[in-house]
């Protein structure tokens, strides 16, 4: 069932509007290590530090399936390679810093901060990935 958003699924599944949702960490996991939610299982290829007695859907019975939520940045097409390379510099270095570590963490995240290549490595083969799901899937647009 489409949402706009997943604060409006989650504030129907505490309700109890609807049975089941398949949601991110950050908005989520609060919800979840206080029993307002059941968790049965998360995406990543690994158990979650945070719910360390959820298992992964690999673990479930889905081999293989590994589905992760991710952020990135991004800058319009044509932004001069020393603007881009600073902003990269700042977000790094931000995520570096042992706060936002644990605040990244306490949500649920990692912070990553690969290079801009590896960014585009990253997409590339996500992009791929993606393309074959739905194409396995027989997924069409309506």
């Amino acid at each position: 069932m489409p949402y706009r958003g997943g604060g409006p699924a989650v504030q129907d599944l505490v309700a109890g509007t609807i049975d089941m949702h398949m949601g991110t960490v950050s908005s989520s996991l609060a919800l979840a290590q206080s029993g307002r939610i059941r968790a049965l299982g998360v995406t990543t290829k690994e158990r979650l530090a945070q719910l360390p007695d959820v298992p992964t859907i690999a673990e479930s019975g889905f081999p293989g399936f590994e589905l992760n939520e991710w952020n990135g940045l991004y800058a319009p097409s044509g932004t001069p390679a020393a603007v881009l390379e600073r902003v990269h510099a700042a977000a790094v270095s931000a995520l570096a810093q042992a706060a936002v570590q644990a605040r990244l963490a306490s949500l649920g995240a990692l912070a990553v901060g690969s290079s801009r290549g590896e960014f585009v490595v990253f997409l590339s083969h996500l992009r791929e990935t993606m393309k074959a799901l739905v194409a396995e899937a027989n997924i069409t647009l309506e």
